[in-house]
């Protein structure tokens, strides 16, 4: 009886198959061919775009030497699939991880990686066999891993690296058993603020640490540490408020963030509309960003700031009608008509529907805005960006029925 092994791929993932015998890997994506070839079965769903895709191999139990790898993506830092490759003669697990990309498959330009959670081996294809083989036989480079607990606690982390030489730009804490240090987190998460969540910064009784990309306290600061992590402009500092940069590659990327209420006496404060922190970023060349002051770049990011809050500001009044609103108390007697909505673009049976749901008096198909503002849904009809449009046009040209009558 033939065993079947199920596959699919798509939405970043894939199948990773190793022979055993020819120390061949096969991405089911990118080789499902060659595997039905060599093994039967079928693909039986591709959508139409290709990118999504499912099947089954049907093994001989003599002929199959196919192990199921694990893969980390080497263009998304923490998207991977653990795999149990090998078992030892003690019954330790060994865990394995094929290079690929979204789509692109194997990438045999990066490691293979093997582990058993505290030693790892990182590899080319052709050494994967050999190495699990003689995973109780290798060594590798100490490496010691600095974390902290949620208390602030400093401990140090103990694994193994076989052939550091094929880092090749891959994090090898990806791979080491973290478990235990991850819960010594306590469930801290960065604040709600841009800032916060772009740094990886949390908070916990006046203490302060960066949770690094494999869910460990990796740093740990007595102070804020926005005020300590690249450079700071002087007037910006206090609670969070702050100018961020680090290098990246070839490029510096900056960060600015204050609070809303504090830039310019709070004057691009809509309440309930705009968040609590107006924030602008933008990157720069290394030759740029070096080649000015501090204080130069103050200057500099001032105005985006301020354009950045008003238009935060006017989007906020459009969105909770506050506008709207003032304009309709200063004309409490104004009459809005059915007209008045077809006038701005509206359809009839639109029209219709809006009077129906929000329970509006019409009489002679019009209503006082009177009777509009009394309506006890009122500030819900105001973020209606159509009924908005229909009480700025008749109300901003309060003459406008005079000079259409005069014109006649």
């Amino acid at each position: 009886m033939k065993k079947r092994v199920d596959l699919e791929y798509g939405q970043g993932k894939d199948d990773i198959l190793f022979s055993a015998k020819t120390g061949n890997f096969f991405s089911y994506e990118n080789d499902g061919g060659k595997l039905h070839e060599l093994y039967g079965g079928e693909r039986y769903y591709v959508s139409n775009t290709g990118l999504t895709g499912a099947g089954y191999l049907e093994v001989k139990p003599g002929e199959n030497d196919l192990i199921k790898f694990g893969y980390y993506r080497t263009d998304a830092r923490s998207m991977q699939e653990i795999a149990t490759v090998h078992k030892l003669v003690n019954g330790q697990e060994i865990f394995g991880y094929a290079p690929i990309t979204s789509h692109g498959g194997i990438g045999h330009a990066k490691p293979f990686v093997l582990t058993d959670g505290h030693k790892v081996a990182f590899v080319a294809s052709w050494d994967v066999r050999t190495t699990l083989l003689e995973w109780e036989e290798i060594r590798g480079k100490e490496i010691n891993i600095e974390y902290y607990t949620s208390e602030g606690y400093k401990y140090t982390h103990t694994s193994e690296l076989y052939n550091p030489q094929h880092f090749r730009g891959v994090r090898f804490t990806r791979f080491v058993d973290l478990e235990a240090e991850r819960r010594d987190t306590n469930g801290l998460s960065p604040g709600h603020s841009c800032f916060a969540q772009k740094l990886s910064i949390c908070e916990n009784d006046e203490k302060w640490f960066h949770l690094s990309l494999d869910g460990i306290f990796d740093k740990m600061w007595e102070t804020d540490p926005r005020e300590l992590v690249g450079e700071i402009v002087n007037s910006w500092v206090s609670s969070g408020n702050g100018l961020y940069w680090r290098r990246r590659r070839n490029d510096v990327e900056t960060f600015v963030e204050v609070k809303r209420s504090e830039f310019a006496g709070g004057k691009y404060v809509v309440e309930g509309e705009t968040g609590e922190w107006l924030d602008y970023e933008q990157n720069f060349s290394v030759l740029e960003w070096f080649s000015r002051e501090p204080e130069e770049w103050r200057e500099y990011f001032q105005p985006k700031l301020t354009k950045k809050a008003r238009e935060d500001y006017i989007h906020a009044r459009q969105r909770s009608g506050v506008d709207t609103k003032k304009l309709m108390k200063e004309n409490p007697e104004a009459l809005i008509c059915i007209q008045d909505s077809l006038d701005t673009g509206n359809c009839l049976s639109g029209t219709q529907s809006f009077i129906r749901e929000y329970g509006i008096e019409v009489e002679d198909d019009c209503s006082t805005v009177k009777n509009l503002l009394e309506n006890k849904r009122i500030d819900e009809m105001l973020k209606n960006f159509y009924f908005q449009k229909v009480i700025a046009r008749k109300l901003l040209d309060p003459d406008k029925e005079t000079k259409q009558a005069e014109e006649e």
